[in-house]
């Protein structure tokens, strides 16, 4: 313990006496570098830095009523401002407006200006801790624009163009990004509402060409169909009775010629009393008869054929062709009354065929499947015969519409059905139609939504009721310079030299190789004195001592002048110091 006690002092002593011995390798550089560097700070130009305090207000309306279309962090916008406003040509501008570097112009390209504008210009964020719905953090609430000139005015006018290109720019970005969004969804909007009366024309087209078969009409086209239907019965049910009614007219019609004939048997003699017309009506009436249903070699038909030619020799064996139309249409009545009854090959079915084909070879005018109409020239004097051809001729003109009205509704069916067999493809291609059209209308009625929201943005930013820039401290003259400059240079100065004057002191330290002291004769001999006298001083001696002393007392100046302006330009200056003070002692 005694030993570690006695070693301190010797080792701190050591150091002493190194620093004794090389005090000037020591002090020479430190006074040197020093001396250099106070020089240098002084010289240097005094620096005037005026500085703007812009203060970022909130929206002043709500953004629950009224969005804002800037969005974004306010760093990021301000950040986003300064590369717009700190361009090449702005900052070219700048400095030509006010005369910048006017020394520097000789020597230095327009770049080397743009890039000392930068250096000399400084953006400080000030920010602060706010708390929000969304949770809390550090926000930017402010921000400060500084420049530095050597000339105070020139800092003051170069820093109040910066704050005004700031705001305006600022004012113009925001003003100009809501005009852009409003424009964007109008015309966004102008394209989807074109789109809508594209697709509007497209589904009127599509209407046109398939417009009995859309979906909609599904329901009138059934109806139609059950009508139309139900018409078709009904009318083949009235054509049905008018073909009855004319049969049963035509089975009447050679009744009624007959009234006035007296019928004879086969063999018979005319009935006296009848003139000769009627008698050769009646013998005509009975020949046609009888050769429906005999050769024309026949007994009976060769009898009355005589008798016939006895009355009116211009007979040659055939009758008149009214007489056999009327007997044709009483054997086609009669046909198909029994057609109703049996079946093709009944005797009286293929009999009364034979006879109508018989007949229809007498009149050589119709074919064989055909019905002539009956002839009302004769007979017409008869009121009976004629009301019965009168409504003969209006059935038959009946019966004509109902076939054409048949037809008609027949074909109107056909036609409804295949519209009813295309509305499903139809409405599979309508439903497309539409579908895409109210999407297209959704879409529509929220970007009219959205510009109106835009709109009523474009308007808060053009009255600056958005989120602003407001200017809460404007650059001032700078009375003072600034003092971090030359503190920095003075306080590196300082620093160096006592680090060039401890490395003198050790490098010549380390070239000696005198011996000193017991421990340094011990290390060389390896043997520990027995005695030491020590140095016995004399008037020299003692002169050079006080010459030392007083050499420490100048050196004590020189470093407390040192330390006066270490203060003065590092810490604060000294007038502001003693003002202090003042108000200090003033107190007490």
């Amino acid at each position: 313990m005694e030993e570690n006690e006695k070693t301190l002092p010797e080792t701190i002593s050591d150091f002493l006496n190194i620093a004794r011995r090389h005090k000037y390798y020591l002090t020479i550089p430190f006074i040197i570098i020093s001396a250099i560097s106070s020089v240098v700070a002084m010289k240097m130009p005094l620096t005037f830095v005026s500085m703007g305090t812009i203060l970022i207000e909130q929206q002043q309306v709500p953004q629950s009523m009224i969005q804002t279309t800037v969005t974004g962090f306010a760093d990021e916008r301000i950040r986003f401002i300064q590369q717009r406003v700190m361009t090449r040509e702005s900052i070219l501008s700048i400095i030509d407006k006010y005369h910048l570097y006017q020394k520097e112009r000789e020597k230095s390209t327009p770049s080397d200006l743009v890039k000392k504008f930068q250096d000399d210009v400084d953006v400080d964020l000030i920010s602060a801790d706010v708390k929000s719905t969304q949770g809390g953090g550090k926000a930017t609430i402010a921000f400060t624009i500084s420049f530095k000139s050597q000339q105070p005015a020139i800092a003051q006018s170069v820093a109040n163009e910066l704050v005004n290109l700031f705001l305006a720019e600022n004012t113009r970005v925001r003003t100009q990004r809501a005009t852009k969004t409003t424009e964007f969804l109008s015309e966004e909007a102008d394209r989807i509402n074109r789109e809508i009366q594209g697709m509007e024309s497209k589904i009127a087209e599509f209407k046109e060409k398939n417009g009995k078969s859309l979906p909609e009409l599904l329901p009138s086209n059934l109806a139609a169909v059950e009508r139309t239907s139900n018409e078709l019965r009904q009318t083949e049910g009235l054509a049905n009775l008018l073909k009855d009614r004319i049969a049963y007219l035509t089975a009447e019609l050679p009744r009624a010629r007959q009234t006035n004939l007296i019928p004879q048997q086969a063999g018979e003699k005319p009935t006296p009393g009848l003139s000769k017309e009627e008698q050769l009506r009646t013998l005509k009436a009975e020949y046609m008869q009888l050769s429906s249903q005999y050769n024309p070699t026949h007994p009976d038909v060769l009898r009355v054929g005589r008798q016939i030619k006895a009355l009116d020799p211009s007979f040659t064996g055939s009758l008149d062709q009214q007489d056999v139309a009327l007997e044709l249409e009483k054997t086609w009545q009669e046909l198909d009354a029994l057609k109703e009854k049996y079946g093709e090959d009944h005797p009286d079915v293929v009999k009364l065929k034979l006879k109508a084909k018989k007949l229809e070879g007498q009149t050589a005018s119709k074919p064989a499947d055909s019905r002539p109409a009956p002839d009302v020239g004769a007979g017409s004097d008869d009121p009976i015969y004629i009301n019965l051809v009168g409504q003969l001729k209006s059935s038959q003109s009946e019966l004509d519409n109902l076939v054409k009205r048949q037809a008609y509704l027949q074909k109107t069916l056909e036609q409804l059905n295949d519209i009813i067999a295309q509305t499903p493809q139809v409405e599979r291609g309508y439903h497309e139609l539409l579908r895409d059209r109210e999407l297209s209308l959704e879409k529509f009625a929220k970007l009219k939504s959205k510009v109106q929201e835009a709109k009523l943005a474009q308007t808060l930013e053009e009255e600056q009721k958005g989120e602003s820039f407001t200017l809460i401290e404007p650059p001032a003259l700078p009375d003072k310079p600034e003092k971090g400059k030359r503190s920095k240079f003075l306080l590196v100065g300082v620093f160096g030299g006592l680090i060039a004057g401890g490395g003198m002191a050790a490098l010549a330290e380390l070239l000696d190789s005198s011996v000193r002291g017991k421990r340094a004769l011990q290390a060389v001999t390896g043997i520990p004195p027995m005695i030491v006298i020590p140095y016995i001083k004399n008037d020299e001696d003692l002169a050079l001592e006080r010459r030392k002393r007083m050499l420490l007392w100048i050196w004590c100046l020189v470093f407390l002048v040192i330390a006066i302006l270490l203060v003065h330009f590092v810490v604060m200056p000294l007038d502001e110091i003693w003002d202090r003070l003042a108000v200090y002692v003033q107190k007490f």
